[in-house]
């Protein structure tokens, strides 16, 4: 289950609805904070029953919490407030601290994952903030209440010292996606220069993870608004669409008061779109208190209320947990005005311009045959059928559209020169050799993807018939597409 909320949920006190716009435009409760002294909520709701699990200090450290509502304001404590998970042993990864949760129920499992450490204790209290042992850590339970923490903790730790994640990592947030039966977590991580940004790590079991290659995923800037700071990222799955709301820091002096929340949408969870009209949210939204909102918002959590089609956002404030509220009628909008290219037939070995308008930001799937994924017009030549779909994403409306190119096969004509026994040889290739096809061609070009799709290498063949170079490439399984004329040849190529 995809962290998806089914209740129904009226406006909440003081706020005019009448008033309400969009998921990018929030209003804020008036009586913030709804619950004092907490930080860095994490919500689920069951059975119309709000359930958040929290960060609180509890004997001078920080401990996670819960609470339930009925109506996202007024919180009832779980346990007379007491911790729900207990400290590490001394000298265990977890022994000093414990904060960011991230809560998840995966049918009659949930699943808790935190920030631990073994440092901050003592380094807070001699004044010298810098934990250089954290971690992410999961615990189990079948009732919410009786926890029992992985044995693999911690479950996930920070890269090493190069790493965009070498110096600190926190505030993960997970779902279960249902198409790949696999969990999805986003996290903060920060490098020893102090400039944090968004990865992505993706396991089968919630214990075993494997961080994206391409992380960091969301990176700062080029915008103002978030130049130095991309983190405590919080992602939910709309059906076809991820959103992300996450904490942004501009190259300001004060910077750390100069905290947004930002929104950014994807159609794969590792490539994101930030909205075009960031930030979204600032404490100085009205109604402006300097109880509430002295200090910046941070660490926002997004519900969305199906039966009302309304978001609640929980954020940290100056002295507890604040609350925003937002229609959505931006993404999924009725009244997008965008185009895209209709259905169409080609010839195996043909391209054609695909075309999508009315937005300001785009992408395009599956990227594979496609020269700029992220361009209104890019041009496609699938060797095989493919139906694509594009992300549209405008100030005013975010949402897909799909278009489907049918490539018709085109059979391999009697030619001369053509062995209808073509191979490359030699295959499995050494890192050093060179890579010969076992026939001359008059003229024809070679397309080489890796296993993900991406090609990695396009060119002509020369002389004759030497394909290619194999140390223009790493070790590993590659898809040869070889095209001459209207003939194609598609082939596997091992490079050890």
């Amino acid at each position: 289950m995809e962290r998806f909320c089914v209740i129904a949920f009226a406006c909440f006190l003081t706020i005019n609805c009448a008033n309400l716009s969009a998921q990018t435009n929030w209003i804020k409760y008036s009586n913030n904070p709804v619950k004092e002294w907490s930080a860095q909520a994490s919500c689920i709701i069951e059975e119309g029953t709000i359930k958040m699990w929290y960060a609180s200090g509890h004997l001078g450290v920080s401990r996670i919490k819960a609470a339930w509502s009925n109506d996202g304001i007024n919180w009832n404590n779980y346990n007379d407030g007491n911790p729900v998970l207990p400290l590490g042993e001394l000298s265990e990864w977890d022994y000093a601290w414990q904060d960011t949760p991230e809560i998840l129920k995966i049918e009659d499992t949930y699943y808790l994952f935190y920030y631990g450490d073994s440092t901050t204790r003592l380094l807070y209290f001699i004044g010298t903030y810098d934990s250089i042992t954290c971690a992410i850590g999961l615990a189990k339970s079948n009732d919410a209440e009786n926890w029992t923490k992985s044995t693999f903790n911690p479950v996930f730790t920070k890269g090493d010292s190069i790493d965009f994640d070498g110096r600190w990592i926190e505030s993960p947030t997970v779902i279960f996606n249902e198409n790949t039966s696999q969990f999805y977590m986003w996290y903060s991580g920060m490098p020893w220069g102090l400039i944090c940004k968004t990865g992505m790590a993706i396991s089968d079991d919630a214990e075993i993870w494997q961080k994206h290659p391409n992380n960091p995923i969301v990176s700062v800037g080029p915008f103002f608004y978030d130049f130095v700071g991309v983190y405590t990222p919080c992602v939910i799955k709309s059906e076809n669409i991820y959103e992300m709301w996450y904490s942004a820091m501009p190259p300001v002096e004060e910077s750390w008061d100069s905290l947004t929340i930002a929104y950014a949408v994807s159609i794969d969870g590792i490539n994101w779109l930030k909205y075009p009209g960031n930030p979204v949210y600032d404490r100085f939204y009205p109604p402006f208190s300097s109880d509430s909102d002295g200090v910046s918002t941070w660490a926002p959590e997004v519900i969305y209320i199906s039966d009302s089609n309304k978001y609640l956002m929980y954020y940290d404030g100056s002295n507890g947990i604040n609350l925003a509220m937002s229609d959505r009628d931006v993404l999924f909008s009725e009244s997008c005005d965008f185009y895209i290219s209709e259905d169409i037939s080609i010839n195996q070995g043909e391209y054609i311009q695909l075309q999508a308008l009315g937005g300001i930001l785009y992408h395009w799937q599956p990227e594979a045959g496609l020269d700029d994924p992220f361009a209104s017009s890019p041009i496609a030549s699938p060797i095989e059928t493919t139906t694509y779909t594009v992300l549209i994403v405008s100030e005013e409306c975010i949402n897909t559209k799909q278009v489907t190119v049918y490539v018709e096969p085109v059979s391999i004509s009697n030619n001369s020169y053509f062995d209808f026994g073509l191979k490359l040889y030699p295959n499995p290739a050494s890192i050093n050799s060179e890579i010969f096809a076992n026939c001359n061609f008059i003229s024809a070009n070679i397309v080489v993807s890796n296993i993900f799709g991406q090609i990695v290498y396009s060119g002509t063949i020369e002389n004759n018939h030497r394909v290619l170079d194999s140390n223009l490439l790493p070790s590993g399984l590659y898809n040869v597409k070889i095209i001459e004329s209207k003939n194609i040849f598609h082939m596997k190529l091992i490079i050890q």
